[in-house]
């Protein structure tokens, strides 16, 4: 189970409260053998990633669901894209979309969020943020169209107020949503990527599949199958071939 695996391992121990030092203790391992583990760099067996869950007072529920081929020939040319790619599809995507729905459409017209003007200002502004949910998706390689922006922020009052004004100078407060529950558990693995000439922080695809997870909306549950297997992808063992 090299990388499902192993992310499960890593999430479990979060969402148990331990540090690697006491997985280590209750696994009579070391400290080493964890993080090799945690990192990737040793591949548990199925029975193996069970005994890790149980000692944590965790345990694994799975079900097998077939797989939306539709979805996934969507997905695999995105897989090929960079980051700053796929965002760029993805903003001329949700524009030509909003324009044939607000054509068709009597009711007051919605306009695309102006997302790259957004991250210049958020960045400019030097308060820390991270994407997660829907943007961070697509970033990831998600085909599913996203039409907010929701960001991991710091709790930190000064920090929170610094962005709640940067975002209200500009009328956006209702489109972007600032998550500080977010912000520690999506900081230690979120990656930097390159979009739009900025360089963003971005959550890492197995704290958004864990977010959604938790979260389980409709939207939520139609985007996980597909997430799942853009992470699974990532590792030629763990790959499924359609």
């Amino acid at each position: 189970m090299r990388g499902i695996g192993n992310d499960l391992v890593r999430e479990a121990r979060r969402r148990a409260g331990l540090t690697r030092e006491d997985l280590a203790a209750f696994a009579g391992t070391t400290v080493g053998a964890i993080a090799e583990l945690e990192a990737g760099r040793d591949s548990p067996s199925f029975d193996g990633v069970i005994r890790y869950l149980r000692l944590m007072h965790l345990d694994l529920d799975l079900m097998l669901v077939d797989r939306d081929e539709q979805d996934w020939a969507q997905t695999l040319p995105l897989l090929s894209l960079t980051p700053g790619q796929r965002f760029e599809r993805h903003e001329r995507w949700v524009a030509s979309v909003l324009r044939i729905q607000n054509a068709a459409s009597l009711a007051e017209p919605l306009q695309p969020l102006p997302t790259q003007d957004l991250l210049t200002a958020l960045a400019a502004s030097g308060a820390p943020f991270i994407l997660i949910d829907g943007y961070a998706s697509v970033l990831h390689g998600s085909p599913f169209m996203s039409l907010g922006l929701d960001l991991a922020v710091p709790s930190d009052s000064r920090i929170a107020g610094s962005l709640t004004e940067t975002l209200a100078e500009r009328s956006w407060c209702d489109r972007v949503h600032l998550r500080p529950d977010a912000f520690p558990e999506c900081r230690q693995d979120a990656q930097m990527m390159e979009i739009a000439g900025l360089t963003v922080s971005v959550a890492a695809l197995a704290d958004v599949i864990r977010m959604k997870q938790i979260a389980n909306g409709p939207l939520d549950q139609r985007v996980l199958p597909t997430l799942r297997e853009i992470l699974a992808s990532r590792n030629p063992r763990n790959r499924t071939e359609g």
